[in-house]
């Protein structure tokens, strides 16, 4: 009996993830259904900027809706995104949850017509990229760099980061393994860059062990976590908080630890460029730690256009929206006036995570 019992919520279970990944890879017929219109929009400058703007915002599923409004710096266009994969090199993740990372991610920037591929590159690609300096998005998510770009004496990392990249960090500790093709990894070895890398190649250093009690998933959200609402709860490998807000850098993810002292996902800018690292592996779909969080978590970090904000001036609603019944909203904000804003971006998503709905406008000033 226990073995039938056992069965059927195992094919209910296969069912449901099979219908929600059907509704994230297939998301055009719920992104035909949705429309959002700014009917009015103001701005009154004086000490601080006085926002009025009027919206009708339709959904096709009953649904929260989440609203954020983000001054803009500057306005980057849509960066190309390569993702850092080769089976040649020691990884922390396999194939198929780096390919998958990848559908995801893909499907959900789609949802928004962003303007750029993203790209499954090797150890090679990853190397000329970095020497060119290109600018772009790398997302590296197999805890282990390559020795094409980084090793126990010589690394493309810093410079590329300075130069203007934005790198996504997933797995084990930043630049702490060296990858060699077609050898397994070892550690500990004198081959290996190790912890100490961080302050080689950044400058500083932000993470350098595991918590103690292996409790690794945090709970306690950051005013950012709530403002982007970023998922990703692992802090295995977790930055210090200390250490990311000394280095001018932002608490995107969720705070836990021995100590409540680490975050799971933290955003540091480098110079021109920025890291924005994950502090956990990849688990499996549907988890708070898998593939498909992480990717939505990416494209919020992305498409909200956070890294050219005014961080301290985010704010959101939540937006409870009846499905086929338009729901019109008026918002009154007050922000800081500074003259380096240059406009608004419009942030809208679904908090439902089976419902992908994520969209983007700008309003210049």
């Amino acid at each position: 009996m226990k073995k039938d019992l056992y069965t059927i919520i195992s094919l209910i279970v296969l069912v449901f993830i099979i219908i929600s990944e059907i509704m994230v890879y297939f998301p055009r017929s719920y992104e035909s259904s949705f429309s959002f219109k700014i009917d009015s929009f103001s701005v009154t400058k004086n000490e601080t900027l006085e926002v009025k703007m009027h919206i009708t915002i339709n959904v096709p599923l009953d649904s929260e809706i989440q609203f954020v409004f983000l001054p803009i710096k500057g306005l980057s266009k849509d960066l190309p995104i390569y993702v850092y994969y080769d089976n040649n090199y020691p990884s922390a993740v396999s194939e198929m949850a780096v390919k998958g990372l990848i559908n995801h991610l893909t499907s959900l920037l789609k949802l928004n017509n962003y303007n750029s591929n993203v790209t499954l590159i090797n150890a090679k690609q990853l190397r000329d990229l970095m020497q060119k300096f290109s600018k772009s998005i790398i997302v590296i998510p197999t805890g282990v760099m390559p020795e094409t770009v980084h090793n126990k004496t010589n690394s493309l990392v810093g410079d590329w980061l300075r130069s203007g990249g934005i790198m996504f960090w997933i797995g084990e500790g930043f630049l702490v393994y060296s990858g060699k093709i077609n050898k397994k990894l070892e550690w500990p070895s004198p081959e290996n860059p190790g912890w100490e890398a961080q302050e080689n190649v950044i400058g500083f250093q932000f993470v350098y062990s595991s918590p103690s009690s292996q409790n690794w998933l945090a709970n306690i959200t950051s005013n950012l976590s709530q403002a982007l609402d970023i998922q990703y709860s692992s802090v295995k490998f977790g930055a210090f908080i200390n250490s990311v807000l000394s280095h001018n850098g932002y608490i995107l993810g969720k705070i836990g630890g021995d100590n409540l002292d680490r975050a799971s996902v933290v955003a540091i800018p480098i110079d021109k460029g920025w890291l924005i690292y994950f502090g956990g592996d990849i688990g499996i779909t549907r988890s708070l730690t898998g593939e498909d969080i992480i990717a939505r978590d990416i494209a919020h970090v992305i498409f909200s256009s956070f890294l050219e904000s005014e961080k301290e001036s985010i704010t959101y609603y939540i937006l409870p929206v009846k499905g086929y019944n338009p729901l019109e909203r008026e918002f009154q904000l007050k922000i800081a006036n500074s003259s380096r804003i240059i406009g608004f971006q419009i942030f809208i998503f679904s908090k439902n995570l089976f419902y992908p709905l994520i969209y983007r406008s700008f309003i210049p000033l």
